[in-house]
């Protein structure tokens, strides 16, 4: 028989752990990570996105997850000069500066408030995206950014699952020892590494979702997402990708969100979401003359909105918008 759906939809299962805006998020991972918490920010959730930068292999992200429990703070051993800038090979070049107590500043900052806010976490969302890392040839770090250094600075590495596992699983137990109840859910990054070649890029997620499903079967309070599998199976379209082919487009995203919202958003959030969604259009919206009667009535309108919803939902920040609507 033919399908004239000409494609096959994923099953959205509800998840019995729900999210909710007076939860605490910190993401970590992959630029899809960054794709989906965006979405979360913008709808006004409490999210603390990828304190390190864009990380893409799990040596890096459970490095960061360590750092956060064990490191007080990086300093001058913890950055290098190159290309005349200070980099730090367990940063994105995001916290790059020419400036060497400029750019540890940069870091530290966020990284005090990271170990603080990882305190008072509900949720930690892991966004793997390759198993391929990166080690440095002279001390066999693996890092997290190679920072445009020559090719012949690194060894090219491939992380098994029994290697993915086995560090994930060590990071979660630091993790878990000061945050007992955390719950974690991983996703798997869509976007394909197709610099490492298809083959290696199918073996790269291969070995990613195996240790995915170990740590799901080993820890309590632990979920996956299919992200990848929306991607690859129901979205498995090349109108679905953006121009270079490789990363999914802001349709593609939209419609993602969307299923992770029913899947870890109660009926009363999602309704929340489209409040706030509302507002956030209002506010992108671009104003040609605010000193017109209409201007002034759409600001005010909005600004009703805004107040009208703290006074049921105190904890959610509308301090720019408020500012923008006055």
């Amino acid at each position: 028989m033919i399908n004239n759906n000409f494609r096959t939809e994923i099953q959205i299962l509800r998840s019995n752990t729900l999210i909710n805006h007076q939860d605490k998020l910190l993401m970590i991972g992959s630029c899809f990570a960054e794709n989906i918490g965006k979405k979360l920010i913008e709808n006004k959730f409490q999210l603390l996105l990828n304190p390190f930068g864009v990380l893409y292999n799990p040596a890096s992200i459970a490095q960061c997850l360590n750092n956060l429990v064990f490191k007080e703070k990086f300093t001058e051993e913890d950055v290098f000069f190159h290309n005349e800038e200070w980099f730090s090979f367990q940063h994105h070049s995001d916290f790059s500066h020419s400036n060497q107590q400029d750019c540890l500043r940069n870091i530290n900052q966020q990284f005090l408030a990271s170990k603080a806010f990882l305190k008072t976490a509900d949720f930690l969302l892991i966004t793997l995206g390759s198993s391929i890392a990166y080690q440095l040839k002279s001390t066999r770090q693996i890092v997290a950014n190679c920072h445009k250094l020559p090719a012949d600075t690194f060894h090219k590495i491939h992380l098994n699952n029994h290697e993915i596992s086995q560090i994930l699983k060590e990071s979660i137990d630091n993790i878990k020892h000061i945050k007992p109840n955390i719950k974690i859910i991983f996703t798997l990054s869509p976007v394909r590494y197709i610099k490492d070649s298809f083959i290696e890029n199918s073996l790269s997620k291969a070995h990613l979702r195996i240790a995915i499903d170990d740590l799901l079967n080993t820890y309590e309070s632990t979920e996956y997402f299919p992200a990848f599998e929306i991607m690859m199976d129901d979205l498995r379209d090349y109108r679905f990708y953006q121009l270079d082919n490789i990363h999914p487009s802001p349709l593609s995203i939209d419609y993602i969100w969307n299923i992770f919202s029913q899947t870890y958003f109660s009926e009363e959030t999602q309704k929340l979401n489209r409040q706030i969604d509302e507002i956030m259009n209002a506010y992108h919206h671009n104003i040609k003359n605010e000193n017109t009667e209409a201007a002034k009535k759409f600001k005010n309108k909005f600004l009703v909105k805004i107040n009208k919803l703290l006074e049921t939902f105190p904890y959610l920040d509308f301090s720019n918008e408020k500012k923008h609507f006055q």
